[in-house]
């Protein structure tokens, strides 16, 4: 169990006014983040036990709970995403040496094919061009793995919100 789900379910025990889950508890008392929240949670609780609430229908009451729980989650979303950009580029970073080695590959083959055919001076222009947007290409799709790291964690986020119950 992961602490991101012991602190969603404390969340959900909070808003819901239930009773904390004894795994969760025991959890909290091991884990320094998850006892944080449950203390903070627990503190809330009692604060907001002294606060007379108005009588409001149901919808109102699910709607705000359910905008609570998609703004704790969204929070949420960015304690771990340094960890899971690393995870990406660390994968990602497994293909460059692939790339490097194709690029001096097609750098000696064209020597080899076209040296005797054409100067060096549009055989250096060719490489620069070559080498040129293959760096561009490659710093495109390096520099874009953060954006979607972070875009699939909005979109698990939207889908968890979407399958908790109304």
């Amino acid at each position: 169990m992961s602490c991101e789900e012991v602190q969603r379910r404390l969340d959900e025990a909070a808003l819901g006014r239930t009773e904390f889950a004894e795994t969760d508890r025991d959890h909290a008392a091991a884990c320094s983040a998850c006892g944080a929240q449950l203390r903070f949670l627990t503190e809330l609780a009692a604060e907001l036990d002294g606060v007379v609430v108005p009588a409001l229908p149901a919808a109102a009451l699910e709607a705000a709970r359910s905008q609570a729980l998609r703004a704790l989650g969204e929070e949420r979303a960015l304690r771990g995403y340094a960890r899971d950009v690393a995870r990406a580029l660390a994968v990602a970073l497994v293909a460059l040496p692939v790339a490097v080695v194709h690029g001096w590959l097609v750098a000696r083959g064209a020597v080899a094919l076209l040296g005797g055919v054409l100067p060096v001076l549009l055989l250096d222009w060719l490489g620069a061009v070559y080498f040129g947007s293959t760096a561009l290409v490659l710093g495109v799709v390096y520099g874009s793995i953060p954006l979607l790291v972070l875009w699939a964690r909005r979109q698990e986020i939207r889908r968890q919100a979407a399958l908790e119950p109304a």
